[in-house]
This record gives C-alpha cells, structure tokens and sequence, in this order.
C-alpha cells in the first residue's frame, strides 16, 4: 500500500523522505503510480497531490528582490507595501481561475524527482509569470518618462529627474490595470488588451489635472506641440491601413490639456514703488547675478518681472542651497523699491527644488523669516549697501 500523502510532503531532508515511503521512493513516483491507477484510493491521494500544490500557490510569497533577480535588474521603483498590494491581487487572480486539471497538466510536464525540487520549479514559473507586470511597467515608465508631455506625470518638473512618488503611482496604477485586463491559461499569464492602451489609460489616471508647475514662456510651445499631435492621431483614426491602432480617448486627452494651457494666466508682477526705483531694481538684481551667481540669466530677462511692457512671463529656477539668498533678494528690493503682490510673484515666478506653489502667503512668510536668520543684521546691511552701488 502507497503512504499517505502527508508521508511525502513532511518538511525532513529528500533522504529521509525516501526512506519513510515504501513503495514509491520518490514524489515522482508517488504522482505517476496513482496517476495511473483509476482506483479511488489513488484518485483521493492524487487529489491531494494537486490540493497540497494549489495550497502552496495560494500562500507564496515573493520579494522585490525576486524579480530583481529575475529580469536581471530591470525594476521600476515600487515600495514594498504597493508591491505587496499588486502581488496579492496577482495570486487572487491566479488562484481563482487555476482548477486541479491544470496543476495536473503541470505536474504531467515539470514534475522532479522530488517534492522541493518540483515546487521549486513551480516558484520559478510563477515569479516569471509575475516579472512579465514589471518588464511592460519599465518599458512604458522609461517610454513616457522621456516623451515631452507625459514626463510630467512621472518626473519633477524642476529636478528633471524620475520621482519616486510619481514612478511608484504609475507602477501600481499600471500594473493593476495589467491584471485586471488578464487571464490566466494554466499557469500563464495572458493580457487581453493591448498594452498601449492599458498603458494610456494608466497615464489618464495619473496625470496631473493642474498645470501650474509648467513655466508660462513654454505655454505656447506646448500648445503648438499639443495640436501637432491632435492632427497626426485624427489622420491615423481616418486611415484605412491604420485602422485599429488608435488609442481611445487620447485625442480627448490631448484637448483637456489643450484647454487648460489655454486657460493658464499670465504670471504676476512686481510693480515699481516709484517711477525712479528701476535704477535700484536693476542694481540690486546686477549685484546678486555677479557676486551670489543667484539666476543663470541677464538682468534683461528679470526685468520681466517688473516691465508693464514686458510680457514674456519669465520664470527662474532657485536651487536649494541659495534660497536663503533668493528671499535676502527679496527682503531688499520689497525694501527698496518693490511693492505687492510679493508673495503672489514668487509662487508664479520662481521654481525651487522643494515645490512652493500650494503654499499660503503666511506659509511663505515664515520661511522667508526663518531663512533670513541664516545672515547676521550686519551682514544683511553689508550686502544691501553693496546692492544698491552696483550700477
């Protein structure tokens, strides 16, 4: 009489498994004789072979770096909970539609001599069935990631670079739309959309409604940029040959950004407290382009921010290692011959690395208070004197 089950599966290294199996020596061997043998006893003990399998799936657990080490490095950012997240859902889908036939079948193709082995195996296919979500999620990260309009949905404006908070959105937001367009054949995973749409349609999610942190002289760019790409996609929805390879709803996207560019006001401006203060404007600007490197432009370009017959809407980058300089800049010329809207200009006109344009005119205040304790009064004097004989 062939052991129970429970004889095969005992957690004790392979040799002594063999030794406490009688007949069959081996899990393979266990499978195949009651495979082939149509009594009910066998039926129950094979069974319980795909039962103990399909249980196994059920309670898998893999880690980021799983798939890592699978696809060789090629990763998109996820944090663990996230990752955790799109894996539950992975193996939910997995363990819904997966029936006893097809572990059977499995098992009829993959089996090894031995239980660890054979489950070992199964693990595999299973993290390369899972490695497929986040191969297709880096392809399109790296593919909007570097498209001029969509970048903005993945990467810092003012960094330029991917941000973590936004990758890992996209990855979730992606990923799940991945599984939830799928089906499992067996054990594989199969996506019944086409993933450029599945791609769009993550992007419709996440992309950012409001479009504030583009600098207003790139408004027209992006329009003219915007049109452009309205025409080339109503050209392939018309084209017989192209038929098919449209991507629905992205002409609509493409209108809703185009209404809102249009709708973008124009940044505001510093006004002159009087006619005579443009002398000390300049002055004062002149001496922190030279002597604290504080803008990477000329003076002609900051007069923007002043001139009634200027209207270019101008923006400056301030990094964040001179942001105590930026609001001594400020503090000198609102002393000298500036007047508001101050607080209004700077949410406009001046990116930093840390995001400013959400924050309140107290807000600011405070953190132009605090940053200007980094300078000594007679420092500040100093500075403001020089400032102001710089012609």
């Amino acid at each position: 009489m062939i052991p129970l089950l429970k004889n095969v599966f005992n957690k004790v290294p392979s040799n002594q498994i063999t030794n406490q199996i009688h007949k069959a020596k081996t899990y393979k061997e266990f499978f195949y004789h009651h495979n082939t043998n149509q009594e009910q006893d066998s039926i129950s003990e094979l069974n319980s072979i795909l039962s103990k399998l399909r249980s196994e799936i059920s309670e898998l657990s893999i880690s980021i770096e799983d798939i890592k080490k699978n696809n060789g490095g090629l990763m998109p950012y996820i944090n663990e909970y996230d990752f955790s997240s799109i894996f539950s859902n992975f193996i939910n889908l997995l363990t819904k539609e997966l029936n006893n036939q097809d572990i059977h079948q499995w098992l009829s193709l993959n089996i090894q001599e031995h239980y660890y082995p054979t489950y070992n195996l199964l693990k595999k296919h299973i993290i390369n069935e899972f490695s497929k979500i986040f191969i297709a999620t880096k392809i399109w990260l790296d593919t909007f990631s570097n498209d001029i309009i969509f970048k903005y949905s993945i990467v810092d404006y003012e960094t330029k670079s991917i941000c973590h908070v936004k990758s890992n959105r996209f990855t979730e937001t992606f990923c799940n739309n991945l599984l939830s367009n799928s089906y499992f054949r067996g054990i594989s995973l199969l996506i019944l959309q086409n993933q450029t749409t599945i791609s769009y349609q993550t992007i419709f999610q996440i992309y950012p409604r409001n479009l504030n942190f583009l600098p207003y002289p790139k408004r027209v760019y992006y329009i003219n940029e915007i049109k452009n790409r309205i025409d080339i996609q109503s050209w392939t929805n018309l084209s017989s040959e192209t038929r098919g390879n449209e991507i629905t709803n992205l002409v609509s996207f493409y209108n809703l950004l185009l209404q809102n560019l249009e709708k973008m006001p124009k940044p505001q401006k510093f006004k002159l407290k009087k006619g005579g203060d443009l002398e000390k404007f300049k002055s004062i600007c002149k001496y922190f382009i030279r002597k604290h490197k504080l803008f990477d432009c000329g003076i002609d370009e900051l007069i923007d921010i002043i001139s009634t017959e200027s209207d270019l809407g101008i923006t400056f980058n301030i990094s964040e290692e001179k942001e105590s300089t930026f609001f001594l800049f400020i503090d000198i010329l609102a002393k000298k011959c500036i007047s508001g809207p101050i607080y209004e200009v700077i949410r406009d006109r001046f990116f930093f690395t840390k995001i400013i344009a959400n924050l309140s005119d107290n807000t600011l205040a405070n953190r132009k208070r605090n940053k200007l304790k980094t300078f000594s009064n007679e420092e500040r004097n100093i500075i403001e004197n020089q400032a102001l004989q710089l012609s």
